[in-house]
């Protein structure tokens, strides 16, 4: 029987495993510009918090956007510096579905917001990972998930510590924020 093969998310989760559950890891949820970043950090197999970035949720133009998340990241030395891995939405060249309505500049924004996020987070590695690979996990796992970038941010962690065959220690605690309404 010929072995399933391993996503680039998969392989790289697991050559991490080590750097994952003794290290800093960091989550991040890019947001597409109708919301704010989302974010959660793990350290230790422990996860620590997880929020929104502190910025302005006015509508503004993406130039402004962007100049806001560079100096919140600059701000936050104590959230965005020292991270060993750095977890992070992978934002395809092309998104949509049938009958979907994902604007090319919203993905353009997206793709924009994620490399001032790997520009300006101080991290030792990276793992890219899919919205479908962490929106498979919160379907087997999690049926009455209610989307936000916070929650997103911290199912991304929860997914990332279970593909690369980690348990984070206060993991109870994590589902129950993730859970709630």
């Amino acid at each position: 029987m010929a072995s399933k093969k391993l996503s680039k998310f998969a392989i790289d989760a697991k050559r991490l495993s080590a750097q994952i559950r003794e290290g800093r890891v960091l989550c991040i949820d890019p947001a597409s510009g109708g919301s704010l970043p989302g974010y959660a950090l793990f350290e230790g197999s422990v996860w620590i918090e997880s929020g929104e970035m502190q910025m302005s949720k006015r509508k503004q133009q993406p130039h402004q956007r962007y100049r806001q998340i560079l100096q919140s990241i600059q701000g936050n030395p104590e959230l965005f510096g020292n991270i060993d891995v750095l977890c992070i939405e992978y934002i395809p060249p092309f998104m949509g579905s049938k009958g979907g309505d994902f604007r090319t500049q919203g993905v353009i924004n997206l793709h924009r917001s994620v490399s001032i996020f790997m520009a300006a987070v101080e991290y030792q590695s990276i793992v890219e990972i899919p919205s479908t690979t962490w929106h498979a996990w919160v379907r087997g796992n999690l049926p009455s998930y209610e989307k936000s970038d916070m929650k997103d941010a911290t199912v991304m962690g929860l997914t990332l510590f279970a593909t690369a065959g980690q348990e984070i220690q206060n993991v109870e605690e994590v589902l129950e924020l993730v859970q709630s309404k």
